[in-house]
C-alpha cells in the first residue's frame, strides 16, 4: 500500500490528504526507494560514460577493445560503483530526499529546485555531454582512419570492432 512505500501520510476523516515531507527518513521503505533510485540512476550514467571512455581509449591506442578492457577493467569497476556510492551517501547524510506530493514517491528534487539541479540535472547533463563528445570525437577519428587507409589494403577488423562498440554504447544509453 501507499503508506508502506511512500512517506507517511496524514489521514483526516479517513482520507489521505497530504504527505509529510519532514518525516521521509522515518519510513525505511521511502528511504530505500530514494537510495535505490538515485544510486542506480547515477550508476547507469557513470557506467555509460566509462564505457564510452574505454571505447575512446581503445580507439586512440588502436588496440582491440577487449585487450584494453582487461587492463583497466578493475579501475573502471571501482569508479563505476564508488562515484554513485559517494553521491548517494552525500544525498542521504544531508537529508536531501523528498517526496512527490501527488504520487507519494520518494526521490530527490521533488520540492527543492536546487537539489534537483545539483544532484540530477547537472550530473546527468555532464555525463551525457561528456559521453556524446567522446563518441563524436571517436567517430571522427574512425572516419579519418578510413579515409587515410582507403587506398591501402587493410584489415577492417579494427574498424568493425570499434563500430560495433560504438553502436553498443549508443544502444546502452538509450536503455
Amino acid at each position: 500500500s501507499q503508506e508502506r512505500i511512500a512517506c507517511k501520510s496524514i489521514k483526516t476523516h479517513n482520507i489521505s490528504t497530504k504527505v509529510n515531507l519532514e518525516h521521509i527518513y522515518e519510513n525505511e521503505f521511502c528511504l530505500a526507494n530514494v537510495i535505490i533510485n538515485y544510486f542506480f540512476k547515477m550508476f547507469s550514467l557513470n557506467s555509460w560514460l566509462l564505457m564510452t571512455l574505454s571505447w575512446f581509449l581503445s580507439l586512440l591506442t588502436e588496440t582491440d577493445f577487449k585487450s584494453l578492457n582487461e587492463f583497466i577493467r578493475i579501475y573502471f569497476y571501482v569508479l563505476c560503483f564508488l562515484v554513485p556510492i559517494i553521491k548517494t551517501t552525500i544525498l542521504i547524510s544531508f537529508k536531501y530526499g523528498d517526496v512527490n506530493e501527488l504520487t507519494g514517491v520518494c526521490f530527490i528534487g521533488n520540492s527543492n529546485r536546487e537539489q534537483l539541479f545539483y544532484f540530477l540535472i547537472l550530473p546527468s547533463s555532464f555525463y551525457l555531454i561528456a559521453g556524446l563528445l567522446l563518441v563524436l570525437i571517436g567517430f571522427i577519428k574512425i572516419l579519418i582512419y578510413k579515409y587515410k587507409n582507403k587506398k591501402k589494403s587493410i584489415d577492417n577488423n579494427f574498424i568493425s570492432s570499434t563500430s560495433k562498440n560504438l553502436e553498443f554504447s549508443i544502444l546502452l544509453k538509450q536503455l
